[in-house]
């Protein structure tokens, strides 16, 4: 009876795959106050893209695992902060690159009968790539790199318009919380991202 029950609620659930573009909006963290520590952090606006696999319960449970990346933030930087090329004054001057990867497991519920919104939340895995002048930051020997949080909190929604029977856009929000490594936070990164995409998504089961 169990297997059986199972069974009807897996034949039931809605299982699809999805591709999308996104914006990511990473807030600039100012804490150094400007010269002659760092004249300014790195952050902004960013594209990138998302893929995900998600399944939706008969009784509106949602189970998402998702992947999601940037084009690396770049940056002209200057200041005592900045590990590169220092003059006498031990002020550096850096092309900076960040870039944040996501790997999320989130878990959520989708309210009403047509299933179009869901509300999610969960963790990521986190990997930062990081350069000053094109070096790795691990190279410089810093022994607080490694010791940033790998685990990212996430939370956000997303809202499905069916185009047919198996495809529908989609439409997504996340916002996720960042413990940077002290490098990173010297170099002025924010500990919030928001990453808003669109694209499609395809109904497997």
């Amino acid at each position: 009876m169990a297997a059986l029950t199972s069974s009807e609620a897996l034949a039931q659930a809605d299982v699809g795959v999805s591709g999308s573009a996104l914006i990511s909006i990473q807030p600039i963290d100012n804490w150094f106050g400007g010269s002659p520590y760092l004249d300014e952090g790195i952050g902004g606006l960013a594209p990138g893209v998302a893929a995900g696999i998600d399944v939706v319960t008969a009784r509106g449970f949602v189970f998402v695992g998702e992947f999601s990346t940037v084009v690396p933030y770049e940056q002209e930087q200057s200041g005592r902060l900045v590990d590169t090329r220092r003059d006498a004054f031990h002020s550096g001057m850096s092309s900076t690159r960040l870039q944040d990867t996501l790997i999320s497991g989130l878990i959520g519920f989708a309210p009403g009968a047509s299933r179009h919104l869901r509300i999610v939340g969960g963790a990521s895995w986190l990997h930062t790539a990081m350069t000053e002048d094109g070096i790795d930051v691990e190279e410089f020997g810093f022994e607080d790199f490694g010791e940033y949080r790998r685990l990212a909190l996430t939370g956000g929604a997303d809202v499905r318009a069916p185009l047919s029977e198996r495809v529908s856009l989609i439409f997504s929000g996340r916002y996720s919380w960042i413990d940077r490594s002290e490098v990173a936070r010297d170099l002025g990164a924010g500990t919030h991202v928001i990453r808003a995409s669109g694209g499609l998504r395809i109904r497997l089961h």
